[in-house]
């Protein structure tokens, strides 16, 4: 599971297979000022307060991804 901003720097969340083909996505509201490309930590999963594997049933799992990604890149958000 990785941090990542996409071709036009939102901000997400992913889970990327071995062929290259993305199996999972979450993206925020955010844009970074500057590419991100980080792998998440069990620190990031402790702020983001559920588990990944829980993620797909999870009704509120965008909100919780995107103020998790607030306090851990704020510096580097656009919009934030």
């Amino acid at each position: 599971m990785r941090w990542y901003t996409d071709q036009n720097n939102l901000l997400c969340v992913g889970l990327t297979q071995s062929s290259g083909e993305q199996s999972f996505r979450i993206e925020t509201p955010l844009y970074s000022k500057t590419s991100i490309n980080k792998s998440m930590t069990e620190e990031d999963i402790k702020l983001i307060g559920s588990f990944p594997e829980d993620w797909p049933h999870d009704k509120a799992i965008s909100e919780k991804v995107t103020s998790a990604a607030q306090k851990l890149f704020k510096e580097k958000l656009i919009n934030w």
